[in-house]
């Protein structure tokens, strides 16, 4: 089976999950092109094509001189409701 076929077969089952409601969107878009991945042949490498865009967006961000979002601590004064 070639790639560009498992991909398009992908995109279709994910569309047909979500729309059919037998999954949420955040299972569908995770599990279904994992198993893609599997069934491709990508095995165990199958993690390292998340690792590898995460770090490329960071390395485009560092590159355009712009930071990553950092994620805001909140301290307990700050959550702390007035009567």
């Amino acid at each position: 089976m070639s790639l560009a076929l498992l991909g398009l077969l992908t995109i279709v089952s994910v569309l047909a999950a979500i729309m059919s409601r037998r999954v949420t969107p955040l299972v569908a878009l995770i599990a279904l092109p994992v198993l893609a991945a599997l069934i491709g042949g990508f095995g165990l490498r199958t993690a390292a094509f998340a690792v590898a865009i995460r770090c490329h967006d960071v390395n485009i961000l560092l590159r355009e001189g712009s930071r990553p979002p950092e994620v805001p601590t909140q301290s307990s004064d700050s959550t702390l409701a007035t009567a």
